[in-house]
């Protein structure tokens, strides 16, 4: 019985993660939508979006991606070990002091040295360009100390199983841009973003604190680092920080090469990824948070028939869900960006750049899914090095097939096509690795529910291409509510589509089968 009620706890913060997630990603396309009918997708939108990058990567460092997935599971440790939660007030205490100690210092060296650090990081080819980009860099590099507070309040919150309010304060974020565009643009112009994101970072603490307060816990700087599992964070961190480094040196290697090409192609750059995050963070972020506590518990307890059903099925999951969405998106590309972002100052031009840059990462979207899926088997066993090593290949990779054809003449194409190829390539080789740990090999049902899945997306394919030929070329002539709607629509019959499809062939009942099996 209580195994049941853990269950379906854990589906419900999963369903309530994942339609938060939704609303996030969405109102993040409205918030791209409002920066490109503002400031269109060159010039100026350019620097914005190329800077905002920056401090947005350094996120993943400090903030919700590496320092969090370290944290998280030594706090929830503590509410084990300790019930009355000294353990856990102290530990937070020593992270809370130790993200100040490093993160003031690092906000007030970047302000004062914004040039030489922008001169390093981007490559617009006018002068006044560079100029912009180092005057909103020192506004928004205070963002990184900011939301760095806020996801140690939201790894607290999450750690009591506490989900719904970490979830609502990206919405906070977008609503806070939007609305700072909307009523300064007219006297700041791109700044108005500027103020929009400071606002959103003060927004997403202000939210979530009284909750952690209700808890018992208190900010008061504890200097006593030497504390076992405030170090044992940091042993975890420590490595998982490097591999995500590595990730953030690419994305903005991938950001400077863009900053060096032709007006737009950054903010065209940045538009696709947004795109592309959309069934890539809802489904992969998914995915994850549902096979990869079993998969942990596989391993400790060395239950190596469950650990291989587990791989396996998470990966066919992945194929689900991803394969579908990477095939609509890619048909449908120049209607769903013209849909969203063609107005006022963005032009029929900008979408058929960003819809290339989109079509050029959908296809690496599946085997990118996959490789994060299989680093968690990785971690898992405690080797953190094997990650590391082939992301750092994968990220040579992905830089030096991007110069060779920008030096070929592909342009901002590039950078996607590389993307794709070198996760493709890393996927592969994981895949080899993951095998030697696992010894697992996809069995015969599995086989043939991948053949389903397949031969169900290849039908699917004809009436992607349908709906793309119903609304013609409407994508030149931009925005408007009817257009909108019925791009909408055809997306909708397209949802409802596949998983009618795959009901049909009989993969539904399979692969939801396994997913109510891990919970």
């Amino acid at each position: 019985m209580i195994g049941k009620i853990k269950a379906s706890s854990t589906a419900k913060s999963g369903l309530v993660v994942m339609f938060s997630t939704l609303f996030s990603r969405l109102l993040g396309f409205v918030r791209i939508a409002v920066v490109a009918s503002f400031f269109g997708a060159s010039g100026a939108a350019d620097v914005l979006n190329a800077v905002f990058t920056i401090p947005n990567n350094l996120r993943k460092l400090m903030a919700e991606g590496a320092l969090s997935s370290a944290f998280i599971p030594e706090l929830t440790k503590s509410h084990i070990i300790d019930p009355e939660g000294y353990r856990a007030r102290k530990t937070v205490r020593l992270l809370f002091t130790f993200q100040i100690i490093i993160l003031i210092p690092l906000v007030i060296l970047s302000i004062i040295f914004a040039k030489p650090v922008i001169d390093i990081l981007l490559e617009f080819r006018e002068s006044e360009k560079m100029q912009l980009a180092v005057s909103l860099f020192r506004f928004f590099i205070p963002y990184v100390l900011l939301v760095s507070i806020s996801a140690i309040l939201m790894g607290v919150l999450n750690s009591h199983s506490k989900f719904f309010v970490p979830a609502i304060t990206p919405i906070l974020f977008s609503i806070s841009v939007i609305t700072c565009i909307f009523v300064f643009s007219s006297r700041l112009g791109v700044y108005s973003m500027a103020l929009g994101v400071l606002a959103g970072g003060v927004l997403q603490i202000v939210f979530q604190l009284p909750s952690v307060i209700r808890k018992g816990y208190s900010f008061l700087p504890d200097l006593e680092f030497s504390y076992p599992p405030f170090r044992q964070i940091l042993r975890l961190w420590y490595p998982i920080a490097l591999t995500s480094l590595i990730s953030v040196v690419s994305q903005q290697v991938a950001f400077l090469l863009a900053s060096g090409l032709s007006d737009g192609s950054t903010s065209a750059l940045a538009n696709a990824i947004v795109f592309w995050q959309l069934p890539f963070g809802i489904f992969s972020t998914s995915i994850s948070t549902v096979f990869f506590p079993r998969m942990a518990e596989n391993i400790q307890k060395e239950n190596a028939v469950e650990l291989k059903k587990t791989i396996e099925q998470g990966l066919i999951f992945i194929l689900f869900f991803l394969l579908p969405a990477g095939i609509a998106m890619w048909i449908l590309a120049p209607h769903i960006i013209s849909a969203a972002l063609q107005r006022g100052n963005f032009t029929a031009e900008n979408t058929i750049i960003a819809s290339t840059v989109l079509r050029g990462y959908l296809p690496g979207m599946i085997f990118l899914g996959g490789y994060n899926f299989l680093q968690r088997l990785f971690y898992s066993s405690g080797d953190s090095k094997t990650p590391f090593k082939i992301l750092t290949m994968v990220a040579i990779l992905d830089i030096a097939l991007s110069i060779m054809m920008i030096n070929i003449g592909f342009g901002v194409l590039s950078l996607a096509v590389a993307h794709s190829i070198s996760y493709f390539i890393g996927f592969i080789i994981l895949f080899t690795k993951a095998r030697k740990i696992a010894s697992f090999l996809i069995e015969k049902d599995s086989i043939i529910t991948l053949i389903k899945i397949i031969v169900v997306n290849l039908v699917f394919v004809f009436f992607a291409v349908l709906s793309y030929r119903l609304l013609d070329d409407k994508w030149k002539d931009g925005s408007s509510f009817f257009y909108f709607f019925a791009v909408m629509s055809m997306v909708i019959f397209l949802v409802i589509l596949i998983l009618f499809l795959y009901w049909r062939a009989g993969v539904t009942k399979r692969v939801f089968a396994s997913v109510k099996r891990q919970l």
